[in-house]
């Protein structure tokens, strides 16, 4: 038996992995070889592919895994605490390049209603191809990986208004007095549905099924509940996409999230590359060259606008000129949802064929020009930093901030995480501090905590000079950024050569580097995860802390090498019979008759054999209590000894309680 659909398969898998892999050669994104494969099997050109429609269905279902897991990763807690970038520089981004294409859409000649839906599809960018760079470069953490992470997600929310404007922008569906109240009737009916599920629905039956520990079971529910939600949002009148990113959004607040993720996350890879290649097999190859000069100026118009919008985005911020550089030329192609949106728009005839080949043609364009972007928009703001730094180094700038007079203090540079805690642990320790940080938000928020911080880029000297650095001990950077932590190692060095450096790197291999450059100390969090954890696997197993410390010392100082060939303690404790060893926690209730006892009548370790370690009272430990304590109601006692001892001392003393009652 013969089935097309298999033969169709092994085609486009065959064609993908190996344009996949010709693009990771040359490094532009995977992506980029499944459109190619589209056209390289489409209809336009060697017609290998004939089960079309199985494929579009195929490709279909990747659009809903998509909105679903876009729905995961994203919450309404995610959305408050970059609220700034998301709301102000998202807004600020999409409603530019929708005026721009707008206007010119106008100035054209075309329709108000078409010229909308044009600034729809030129003011999305691509999440994912945007998203896989700055994962892969290690730039999330970067200022304008946040400010980029911002936008996207500000276009992740207003696609589905978007997508249900454009029935209405074709005229198949009104706005009048009683669609609106049927519409709006819908969406309180859908956000009731959201807070009753959030609530109590999706919790408790996600909870049923975790219990069962199938991890097949949990999978199956997970895809019910997406494609369930979607059919009946399409039902309701409104969108598939919408269903799907409610559903996403809903499981998104309960603690299954994660592991959501991880379950549906090879199918929808699987899935949306069937959506990248029905897309390519739409574009017509002769159009693009028959086409080839207006594409080609469609494309750089498009570009400017992107450019442009990003550029008013960042001066509504108030990011420094390289941040602007880098943010715009990141996002400066158009995105995997104005492909959807388009193909909507051509089933509801708002755009022509025509008119479709060239949208296909410029977005596979920009796409394929993004990392080339990237790198010229890299090059240009490196150069104009360091234009901006030979122009005013060894000319000392009156300071951005007004900081104390400090010495003998510590420096810290970025105050995310790490930066976070470094200030807390030195607040404690009553260790005098200045922190150096690019995020205005975060400068004028921590500012307004009492914290002492100032805003600049920590590379120029200026900067560290007003941060008092020629009188400071130790500069800590926090940065997971080697070209810039290599630039403010050198700043600090020619400032204050006596200065002690610690530098935060992700790898291991960049560690050489930066001791080369003059860091004291580098801390790469690939192995300081693996020796934390290896700490605690030790003191699981007893090792005396001051041996745990030592050999955390050890593989430290022999730049981790240890990892690969660490031997062994010259004694294990692992054989002593601790498996029946119980600590416990006792809880003095209200009316037990111990209460008003001494700790040392109850005789615990010479009649039933326990030990106690700590006494809690008013939410304070006490270590080794005083034998002539005495117990009151609310007390906990922390005990230890043999789980059978432990058990028969805690039913003898309940025993009594109910013999009381």
């Amino acid at each position: 038996m013969e089935l097309p659909l298999l033969r169709d398969l092994v085609i486009i898998f065959g064609l993908a992995i190996i344009s996949a892999f010709i693009c990771h050669r040359i490094k532009i994104p995977p992506l980029i070889g499944l459109l190619f494969t589209g056209v390289l099997t489409g209809p336009h050109g060697l017609s290998l592919i004939h089960a079309e429609k199985e494929v579009e269905m195929m490709a279909e279902f990747g659009v809903i895994l998509l909105l679903f897991s876009i729905g995961l990763e994203f919450s309404l807690r995610r959305l408050l605490k970059m609220k700034r970038l998301v709301i102000g520089g998202g807004s600020l981004q999409v409603f530019s390049a929708f005026i721009l294409t707008f206007g010119l859409s106008l100035y054209f000649g075309r329709e108000v209603s078409v010229s909308i839906f044009y600034g729809f599809l030129v003011a999305l960018s691509s999440t994912a191809i945007v998203l896989k760079l700055l994962q892969e470069e290690s730039k999330l953490d970067t200022a304008q990986g946040q400010v980029s992470v911002g936008v996207l997600l500000f276009q992740d929310i207003i696609v589905l208004p978007m997508m249900i404007m454009v029935p209405v922008l074709a005229g198949e569906r009104s706005f009048d007095t009683a669609s609106a109240l049927i519409f709006a009737i819908k969406l309180v009916l859908l956000v009731a549905l959201v807070l009753i599920s959030a609530r109590w629905i999706i919790p408790w039956t996600l909870f049923q099924v975790t219990r069962t520990r199938h991890r097949d079971l949990f999978l199956m529910t997970i895809f019910f509940l997406a494609f369930a939600i979607a059919w009946i949002s399409s039902q309701a009148g409104l969108s598939l996409a919408m269903g799907a990113f409610i559903v996403g959004l809903l499981i998104s607040e309960s603690e299954y999230g994660h592991h959501a993720i991880e379950s549906i996350l090879p199918f929808k890879e699987i899935f949306m590359s069937f959506f990248f290649v029905s897309i390519g097999m739409l574009l017509n190859p002769i159009i693009f060259f028959q086409h080839f000069t207006p594409i080609i100026l469609l494309t750089l118009i498009v570009l400017v606008i992107k450019l442009l919008a990003m550029a008013i985005a960042n001066a509504g911020l108030r990011n420094p000129v390289t941040v602007l550089i880098r943010s715009s030329t990141l996002l400066a192609q158009i995105g995997e949802f104005s492909f959807i949106l388009a193909t909507v728009g051509l089933m509801h005839q708002l755009i022509q064929p025509l008119e479709y080949q060239y949208f296909l043609a410029v977005a596979i364009l920009t796409m394929m020009l993004t990392p080339a972007f990237i790198a010229m928009g890299n090059k240009l703001a490196q150069r104009l930093q360091e234009h901006t730094e030979s122009k005013w180094r060894g000319k000392k700038l009156p300071a951005p901030e007004t900081l104390p007079e400090v010495s003998d203090h510590l420096v810290i540079v970025g105050f995310g995480i790490n930066g976070r805690n470094v200030g807390r642990a030195a607040r404690i320790s009553n260790i005098p501090y200045l922190i150096i940080e690019t995020n205005p938000e975060t400068v004028l928020n921590e500012k307004q905590h009492g914290e002492p911080i100032l805003y600049g880029d920590a590379s120029f000297e200026s900067v560290l000079r007003a941060a008092h650095l020629e009188h400071a001990r130790i500069l800590v950077i926090t940065i997971a950024d080697l070209p810039q932590s290599r630039k403010i190692i050198n700043e600090a060095r020619h400032i204050n050569p006596a200065i002690y450096i610690i530098v935060r790197t992700r790898y291991v291999g960049e560690m050489g580097t930066l001791k080369t450059e003059g860091a004291d100390e580098i801390i790469p969090e690939e192995f300081e995860t693996s020796v934390e954890i290896f700490s605690r696997v030790l003191k699981k197993y007893l090792i005396p802390s001051n041996q745990i410390a030592a050999i955390n010392e050890q593989i430290r100082a022999h730049g981790y090498e240890m990892f690969k060939s660490l031997a062994a303690p010259r004694y294990s404790i692992q054989d002593l019979p601790l498996s029946d060893v119980h600590v416990s926690t006792i809880h003095i209730e209200y009316g037990s008759v111990l209460v008003g006892q001494k700790l040392v009548d109850l005789d615990l370790r010479a009649k039933w054999g326990i030990n106690i370690l700590a006494l809690q009272r008013n939410e304070e430990w006490e270590l080794t209590p005083n034998p002539e304590t005495i117990l009151t109601a609310e007390d906990h006692l922390l005990v230890m000894g043999h789980a059978s001892d432990v058990n028969r001392f805690l039913t003898h003393w309940a025993q009594l309680d109910e013999d009381v009652y």
